[in-house]
């Protein structure tokens, strides 16, 4: 008898909601379920017709053509905890930017899928995001490592990628993976200063860095001019810039510096010795003061000028020029570093110089050195000192 008149209820408000639907009366289809709850709380018929009558929108993924579970669902920019398959309430008359995404899956990368959904009908909305994955491809200009490679899959991005600066020029960046290194040098090191504390640093977050340092062409291209005391060709590295330069150049293109800590674990690539290239260097292997030696080196070309970016081979990474050439700001102001192990360092929160590393075409090895770390007033330029620029993973 119960049962009769839970069934009865149920079809009566349904058919009253129903037809609230029909002439468009969200409110009036809405106060009909609520009713029957109202009549039956405990009644599923009734709480079954509150959910049909309820905007709701279904989530669902296809990868190659195939269901997936677990691809990140953003709702109007935002994350959701919720992945595919997911059922989301939505707010009547409101309109949704739904975007789903997977990570790269069996050496395959993947677009997103996006879909605007806008809550203008009661009941449930089923949208499935179909993502088609690709091969990743690596330019040949990367000459990036497996390790990288493999990270880079990890995270889901490109292991190497271009940014437009605009006038047809643009500028290289390769993936600098997450991890954890011994910055500063050993007592045992030669040359070393007394500034290079060793301490172990855990970078936490990938981030790309520029291949090269920023030559005059690119330089040029967003600043309309070049301040640069050696001309002579597009590709070689701008100098004469401040630090507050490369923070006028960084805001134009949104790019940034590199943190002290992000330049160091990008120059040593893996190693522990004094330089990326061992335990000493050559002028085969970068541009600096070759009248002078380090450790077991032998003196070599002293070539008095900067040159053309790329010129000697990267580093294990990828990364071209770390070991002389100009100077490299960083973002950090200068100061002692902690004596315990840190996470993500920003570097001191005050200061009076910034920090610039690498070492430059008039200096010796010794200062080139992955360790050594050098001081300039943020205003001051020289035509010793350029930049590197770093961009975040989006």
């Amino acid at each position: 008898m119960r049962r009769a008149r839970i069934c009865l209820v149920v079809t009566v408000v349904g058919v009253l909601a129903l037809g609230s639907v029909a002439r468009g009366d969200w409110d009036a289809a809405e106060a009909a379920a609520q009713r029957a709850l109202g009549f039956v709380p405990d009644a599923p018929e009734a709480k079954a017709l509150l959910e049909r009558l309820t905007p709701t929108l279904v989530v669902n993924a296809e990868v190659d053509g195939k269901p997936y579970s677990g691809a990140e669902i953003r709702v109007n920019g935002s994350v959701q905890e919720s992945r595919t398959p997911a059922r989301f309430r939505l707010e009547k008359g409101r309109t949704y930017e739904v975007e789903v995404s997977v990570p790269a899956l069996g050496g395959k990368e993947y677009g997103k899928a996006s879909q605007t959904v806008r809550a203008d009908r009661l009941g449930v909305q089923t949208w499935t995001a179909s993502l088609e994955g690709a091969r990743f491809s690596i330019p040949s200009w990367a000459k990036v490592s497996e390790f990288q490679v493999r990270e880079a899959q990890k995270a889901g991005v490109s292991v190497a990628k271009e940014v437009d600066l605009g006038g047809g020029v643009t500028m290289r960046f390769v993936f600098i993976p997450a991890g954890s290194f011994p910055m500063g040098s050993p007592a045992s090191e030669a040359g070393r200063d007394g500034d290079e504390l060793q301490h172990r640093v855990t970078l936490t977050k990938p981030f790309y860095l520029g291949k090269n340092e920023v030559t005059q062409g690119e330089w040029q291209s967003v600043m309309g001019s070049n301040p640069s005391h050696f001309k002579g060709s597009n590709r070689l590295p701008v100098e004469m810039v401040s630090w507050q330069d490369c923070q006028e150049f960084c805001r134009k293109t949104g790019l940034r510096l590199p943190t002290e800590a992000e330049w160091e674990y990008a120059c040593r690539a893996g190693t522990e010795t004094a330089f990326h290239t061992g335990a000493t260097i050559s002028t085969d292997e970068a541009n600096y003061d070759g009248d002078s030696t380090y450790g077991s080196g032998s003196k070599g070309v002293d070539r008095g000028k900067t040159v053309e970016v790329g010129s000697f081979r990267p580093n294990a990474w990828g990364l071209h020029d770390m070991h002389g050439n100009v100077w490299e700001w960083c973002q950090d102001w200068h100061g002692e570093y902690p004596s315990g192990p840190v996470r993500d360092p920003p570097g001191p929160a005050s200061g009076s110089p910034r920090v610039l590393r690498g070492g430059s075409w008039n200096d010796d090895p010794g200062v080139c050195r992955s360790a050594n770390r050098s001081r300039y007033g943020p205003v001051g330029r020289d035509f010793r000192n350029g930049f590197r620029a770093a961009v975040d993973l989006k």
